[in-house]
């Protein structure tokens, strides 16, 4: 469903709704999902990223019962700074145009480093296909901050993200 290789060894791969990591150019692979899981009315993998072999993010839209649910439309974010023996759980601040829960776009990290990165929700079709949502972290994911919003409803910036710098 979705994978990518941080190095000629150490890769990720997301099937059969379980997050997999291979030390071994791919001949092996370990099951490294979140304690949340994925499927299965659990949560809904949104979004995954590994910066090397031991730093990894994973953006799930936790499932809800209806938009007054507390859940409805927040992202949380789980990362592991050992290579996914250990999960830990943040929160992206509630979004400005990709608050529907049941139209949650596409989650796109960039790490710079394993302490600086950013998590971009971009297009949501309910407020204008371009629409979009910017957050930052400079402490690896333990806490996350609204950049800036993008269009007023049917402008802004879709697409793919990437940063030079902080």
């Amino acid at each position: 469903q979705a994978g990518g290789l941080t190095d000629p060894l150490h890769g990720w791969a997301v099937v059969g709704h379980r997050l997999w990591v291979t030390a071994d150019g791919g001949s092996t692979w370990r099951d490294v999902t979140p304690p949340v899981g994925f499927g299965s009315g659990l949560g809904n993998p949104h979004g995954v990223a590994f910066l090397d072999a031991q730093h990894g993010w994973v953006a799930i839209n936790e499932a809800f019962t209806s938009g007054s649910d507390p859940s409805y439309g927040r992202v949380d974010i789980w990362r592991t700074s050992d290579g996914g023996q250990a999960w830990t759980k943040a929160q992206l601040p509630k979004a400005v145009r990709n608050q529907f829960g049941e139209i949650m776009p596409q989650v796109q990290f960039d790490f710079l480093d394993a302490g600086h990165g950013f998590a971009f929700l971009s297009g949501n079709s309910a407020k204008g296909r371009n629409d979009s949502d910017l957050f930052w972290t400079a402490d690896g994911g333990r806490t996350w901050s609204a950049d800036r919003p993008t269009g007023n409803g049917d402008l802004g910036i879709e697409g793919t993200i990437g940063f030079a710098t902080a």
